[in-house]
């Protein structure tokens, strides 16, 4: 038997990785990238309160987050607007 070494849960999973869980999890969603560095925001056209969430994240005000839920202390929020860059 093979014996696991090492397991992420997916509330802690950097916020890009979760973001890119997210959007393979519902067909309405896109993750993208804007030209200054690491800023990621979320895009769907769809009520963010009817998708499918990995484990430990969720959506509150206009943020894809997984505050008070990481095991590790560290948390992150992503914003998520729609397909006219309007904030949910």
């Amino acid at each position: 038997m093979n014996e696991m070494k090492h397991v992420v849960k997916s509330c802690d999973l950097p916020g890009k990785a979760a973001a890119k869980l997210f959007a393979m999890l519902n067909d309405s969603v896109s993750v993208n990238r804007y030209h200054d560095g690491d800023y990621y925001v979320i895009v769907t056209d769809r009520d963010p309160s009817t998708l499918t969430y990995p484990e430990g994240w969720y959506f509150m005000n206009g943020m894809f987050r997984n505050k008070h839920n990481s095991s590790t202390g560290v948390y992150e929020e992503i914003a998520v607007v729609n397909s006219f860059g309007e904030s949910w």
